[in-house]
């Protein structure tokens, strides 16, 4: 399949999912009657509260889901590409957890609010942090489970600070615990735009000479990359992308781990190709999850973390048991 085709069916299905979950929710909304609502001019009453409810709620949420998604495929195909490993999720192997101790730390001494510009620049540091924790010279089985390990370590002294300061029920704890975007905001994204578009940039610019690391790194010395630098950078911008995110929504499994696997067939190994269409595939993904969310269940929302684990955890057996295979 062409790139052409791969990226116009990937946007279009963005669109109308998109557009689905503007409409979707505990107060359905058809398509016909948000038309009306919004161009004849004399909406009813339930058009009008329906509206209320898309713009003011829906709307930052939806959002929100697509800037998400998108900023962790774009560091999933990142991360798999720095460590030369297809398992290499940043939620999944700790970074977001990280980034998440230290947002919430930080909230819980008072240095900071939640969804504040400072709170989400004290979650990429947190996510800097822990990325640097992890080896990086391991098989990916060794690779995933000492990942999996120091972030569940993260999110165990994350409830930890919670439990002790008695903020289990305070806005955000449940939400960092379970993944959420039900606090979404426009001034919260607003906050968090700079970071990663800040990230996204970063990524495109090093994204040739993560490629030639692919070819070893003597290969890639001899061809005029500095791979500790360019690895150090590669961890910056996952950071600011994997980890200002987790400051608003929590912990997103998965999404960094399945849709650059998917895609890779499809667009190829360049992350010039792949970094785009993995940023199309987390939004479809991410929006997807979100939408069944708040749709399963007549009142209340199933968890995101759950959703995506339930997408997640097939592709994840597949990919071990190709990794197995190939070795």
């Amino acid at each position: 399949m062409k790139r052409v085709t791969v990226f116009t069916l990937l946007s279009i299905t963005l669109v109308v999912l998109a557009v689905a979950a503007l409409l979707s929710g505990s107060v359905h909304l058809s398509l016909g009657e948000f038309m009306h609502g919004i161009f004849s001019g004399n909406a009813n009453a339930r058009e009008h509260e329906a509206l209320s409810i898309v713009g003011q709620v829906r709307f930052p949420r939806v959002t929100g889901a697509i800037v998400i998604g998108a900023a962790l495929g774009v560091a999933g195909a990142l991360m798999q590409g720095l460590f030369i490993n297809p398992l290499a999720d940043p939620a999944f192997i700790g970074i977001s957890a990280g980034g998440v101790l230290l947002s919430l730390l930080g909230t819980a001494i008072g240095v900071v609010e939640f969804g504040s510009l400072p709170n989400i620049a004290v979650a990429a540091i947190g996510a800097v942090i822990a990325a640097r924790l992890i080896p990086k010279r391991l098989a990916p089985l060794p690779f995933i489970l000492v990942g999996f390990g120091l972030g569940s370590l993260w999110s165990a002294l994350s409830s930890l600070i919670a439990a002790l300061q008695g903020r289990t029920s305070a806005p955000g704890t449940s939400l960092w615990a379970m993944g959420s975007l039900s606090l979404m905001t426009w001034p919260s994204l607003l906050r968090l735009l700079p970071f990663l578009v800040m990230g996204g940039i970063l990524a495109i610019l090093i994204s040739d000479k993560v490629d030639r690391l692919a070819l070893g790194p003597r290969m890639a010395t001899f061809m005029g990359v500095r791979t500790g630098r360019v690895k150090w950078f590669g961890l910056v911008a996952a950071a600011l992308l994997v980890g200002s995110s987790a400051a608003l929504s929590g912990v997103m499994t998965f999404v960094g781990l399945v849709v650059p696997n998917v895609l890779r067939p499809l667009v190829g190994s360049r992350l010039r190709a792949l970094m785009p269409a993995s940023a199309l595939g987390g939004a479809i993904l991410l929006l997807a999850a979100d939408t069944l969310s708040r749709s399963l269940l007549s009142s209340g929302e199933v968890s995101l973390t759950l959703l995506l684990a339930i997408i997640g955890s097939p592709v994840l057996v597949l990919i071990l048991i190709r990794e197995k295979a190939s070795s």
